[in-house]
This record gives C-alpha cells, sequence and structure tokens, in this order.
C-alpha cells in the first residue's frame, strides 16, 4: 500500500468531562529524491506594489533560489508575473541552465496594482506548452491574497478543475499574512494541489526545500476516508475541522468524484471529539475505510480498518507524546476561531501540554512561541 494507517483514542483534556479524542493518522510512503518525477513548473507571481514588503516579494525570490538548489537538472521551472499587466518572465527552462533562471528571479519587481488579466490563463498556458507526460506540471501560485489573476469565482474554480483534468494541478503559495487565507486554500483544494502560508526562511525551506519531494510526488489520488462508529458504543461524535472538505456519503464509492491527492512522505491528521459507553473497554468502536486511485489510475482500491476499545489509552498523559502535541494544536486552533465548543479553555493549558511534548523539534518549538503570543493577546 501506498501508506500506513494509525489510530489512537485517549481521553480529552479539554471540552466537557467523559469526552474522547479518537485521531487516525495517515502517512504516504517515502520516495527517495532521486526517484521523483521529472517536474515542469510555473510559478504565478504576484507582483503589485502591495508584495513590496520584505516577507512578500523578497521571500519569494529567496524561496525561489532554495527551490532551484533542490531541483534536479532535468526539471523545468517557468515564471509569469502579474501587477499592472501579465508578462513572460520566463519560458519554462530545465535547471541545468541555473544562471538564467537565477538572473530572471533576481530581477524581479514589486509595482502596479493587481489586474491581472490573464494570469492564470497565461500560467496554464505555459504550464501546457511544457507538459510532461510522466512528470509533474504544476502552476504555482505566490500572492499575499490581495490579488486578481483574471478571473473569479465560478469562472475560476472551473478554470482550475479543467487544468487539474488534463494533469496541470494547482499549488497555491501565501506569503506575509493573508487576509484571503481561506479562498486560497479553496483554489489548492481544487487544483489538487497544496496550500502553504509561508512568512519567513525557515518556513520557506521547509516547503520548498525539506518537504519539496512530498509537495512534487503524488503517490495516491482522490484519496477519500470514511469513518463509521459503533452505534452500541459511541453516543455522540464530531469532526474538528476539515468543513471544507466533507463529502456526501454517496460520494465515497463514486469514482467520479474528485478528491484529494497524498505526496510522498506527507501526513494526513483528523480528529473526532466523542462521547461513548465508559463502561466498555474492549469490541469494535469504529471502522474506518479508505480509498485511492494509483496516480495514474482510474479505479479505486478500498481498505478497511477496525480500532478496538482495548487499544484505547486510561488517560491523556498515558497517550503518545505526538498525540498529546497534535491535540495541542487542535485545541489551540479551536480557540483561535471562536469555536462554540472551545469556551472556556485557557491558552495555559495548551502552553502545558505543548511544553511537555516539544522535545527538540524546532517546529514544535515554534509553535510554542505561537501559543505564548497567544496567551499574551488574551490577557
Amino acid at each position: 500500500d501506498p501508506f500506513s494507517v494509525s489510530f489512537e483514542l485517549a481521553p480529552s483534556q479539554f471540552g466537557e468531562a467523559g469526552q474522547d479524542l479518537f485521531r487516525i493518522g495517515i502517512k504516504g510512503k517515502q520516495v527517495p529524491p532521486e526517484e521523483r518525477k521529472p517536474a515542469n513548473l510555473v510559478f504565478l507571481i504576484d507582483a503589485s506594489g502591495s508584495m513590496a514588503a520584505t516577507n512578500k516579494l523578497p521571500l519569494i525570490q529567496w524561496s525561489l533560489r532554495q527551490l532551484v538548489k533542490r531541483l534536479e537538472p532535468t526539471d523545468r521551472l517557468g515564471i509569469v508575473v502579474y501587477a499592472g499587466d501579465v508578462r513572460f518572465e520566463m519560458q519554462p527552462t530545465e535547471v541545468n541552465d541555473k544562471s538564467e533562471i537565477l538572473d530572471q528571479i533576481n530581477r524581479l519587481q514589486a509595482r502596479g496594482g493587481t489586474n491581472g488579466a490573464a494570469g492564470i490563463q497565461t500560467a496554464y498556458a505555459m504550464a501546457e506548452s511544457a507538459f510532461r507526460a510522466n512528470g509533474v506540471n504544476r502552476v504555482v501560485l505566490c500572492t499575499d491574497g490581495d490579488f486578481n489573476v483574471g478571473l473569479t469565482g465560478d469562472a475560476l474554480i472551473s478554470e482550475i478543475e479543467e487544468y487539474r483534468d488534463k494533469g496541470v494541478t494547482l499549488s497555491v503559495l501565501g506569503f506575509g499574512t493573508s487576509a484571503n487565507d481561506a479562498f486560497m486554500e479553496q483554489l489548492a483544494d481544487h487544483g489538487n494541489g497544496n496550500y502553504a502560508l509561508i512568512d519567513n526562511q525557515n518556513e520557506a525551506t521547509r516547503v520548498l526545500g525539506e518537504d519539496l519531494v512530498s509537495t512534487l510526488q503524488v503517490i495516491a489520488k482522490d484519496v477519500k476516508i470514511q469513518v463509521e462508529f459503533n452505534q452500541d458504543t459511541v453516543q455522540r461524535y464530531r469532526l474538528i475541522g476539515y468543513e471544507n472538505r466533507v463529502l456526501n456519503n454517496s460520494d465515497f464509492t463514486n469514482d467520479s468524484v474528485d478528491s484529494g491527492d497524498l505526496g510522498a512522505g506527507h501526513f494526513v491528521t483528523s480528529f473526532y471529539e466523542l462521547e461513548r459507553d465508559l463502561s466498555l473497554s474492549q469490541g469494535r468502536m469504529a471502522t474506518v475505510r479508505l480509498r485511492y486511485k494509483e496516480p495514474e489510475g482510474d479505479v479505486s482500491t478500498e481498505l478497511t480498518f477496525d480500532f478496538d476499545l482495548s487499544a484505547a489509552a486510561n488517560s491523556f498523559d498515558e497517550a503518545s507524546s505526538d498525540f498529546r502535541f497534535a491535540a495541542g494544536v487542535v485545541e489551540f486552533a479551536e480557540i483561535l476561531r471562536g469555536s462554540k465548543h472551545s469556551q472556556g479553555q485557557r491558552f495555559d493549558d495548551i502552553l502545558q501540554i505543548v511544553s511537555a511534548t516539544q522535545g527538540e523539534d524546532n517546529l514544535r518549538k515554534e509553535f510554542f512561541g505561537l501559543v505564548v503570543q497567544g496567551s499574551q493577546l488574551s490577557h
């Protein structure tokens, strides 16, 4: 199988007394960099006046320079810039010509408004002209969220889906503090790509460096998950987050319904908050079904897993450190978005959990710093 699946159940540290958290984790198999498919990437770069700040266009330039170092000589990179107008900055060029690529990157300047009349069509046409039949073909939109790529609403979504079905996907990278975060994520979802917010060089290194293979190499497409709780065991449950990715039950077995792709080494984590019969210590609590297609396939494979209560942790502290840290992240997000389920919860409780589970991981330490800031702002 292209991925592994893990489950964990433990009493919740948050919410009402007697509630549990059920974690489902999916991890894509690793693919060595030398086995990654050749890439045809076209960067659609917002160079409007709002992008002049150091954490916007200058950070895009820095990020692209790091990307060039990571790409293979046979990969191709093209650049389309939009501001007051749209222009080809560079036709798809093989990365073995690094001097030409770096020269074009260094020339980028923020100017004018955001009237990118045909921005996204231009980028897609460029990607299609250099299409690699057995490779990764992707447009990467880089913007601060204050953008106009020439199409809006349903017309923009239709364009993205049309090219997705042709084999050209869309990723979106937000730079700076974006006011259009949800919309950019929605575009990437429809384009079967990735969305990331980049606000510093460390994050740029992670997204375009360390996670590059995961970002580019799809190991399973149209991945769907269906969770069926045993009604004799679970009285109530709710999925935390993922509101924009929920499918109808009938869509699960419908292979014509598009869903997300999974990259090499990519982690997907979901949490359910639930209430169950605490007098039961064994027996099936949930059945989890996964469907996916091979990257070049059209027929789904379905896997089925059962979770038994005998595998549950007796307390939150007995759960794995990964589970406890992830639970802290989830609750932090719940507080920030003003969820009714987080009322009465405190940043200090999250700080205590994250402090005990961050270890030497730099990303976890960075998250700890964010919770500290949130705590300070709330007082």
